[in-house]
């Protein structure tokens, strides 16, 4: 995006997870935790991807993007995903293809969390997007197949890509 002309902020909790020391020699990252973020500027579009399904709070996370999007901007997130069940940590199941040893969890979101979501936040789906990546039923199961396969809504998926909006008018 940098590489585009856009200003870049990147916020990253950085310890916690990693062994090794945390850099990026693309742009600076900002040490602050998207769950109560400290930083006072505001956005017009922020980016989560693949990085929700990492975070146990991901209802404070959620929350701590939208207090930092400006009034009508945009979030856009991928994440596992399925449209009936919700997994807390798809790497602890039997048929995780890998993630057991993982540091970290790794949820599967539903059509619930969603809802729940845009409740606390009072924001709108502007556009969602299903994926299937794995030949077995979550993410994670069965074996990995290349390049993913769109699939329609109400079709078997493994991950979404969603765009939020913040409303103009905080409620």
């Amino acid at each position: 995006m940098a590489n585009c002309g856009f200003k870049v902020t990147a916020i990253d909790k950085i310890s916690g997870y990693s062994r090794r020391v945390f850099s990026n020699r693309h742009y600076y990252v900002v040490k602050d935790d998207i769950t109560k973020p400290r930083i006072a500027e505001q956005f017009d579009l922020i980016t989560c991807i693949s990085v929700l399904e990492h975070i146990p709070d991901h209802r404070r996370a959620i929350d701590g993007m939208f207090k930092l999007l400006k009034p009508a901007g945009y979030l856009v997130l991928t994440f596992p995903y399925n449209e009936e069940r919700c997994v807390e940590n798809v790497y602890d199941l039997p048929e995780a293809g890998y993630g057991k040893s993982g540091r970290y969890v790794c949820q599967v979101f539903s059509r619930k969390e969603i809802d729940t979501w845009l409740n606390q936040t009072h924001g709108t789906v502007v556009e969602q997007e299903y994926y299937k990546i794995f030949t077995g039923a979550l993410w994670t199961f069965g074996k990995r197949t290349y390049p993913p396969s769109k699939v329609a809504n109400g079709q078997n998926c493994d991950l979404t890509c969603l765009i939020l909006q913040k409303p103009v008018q905080s409620q």
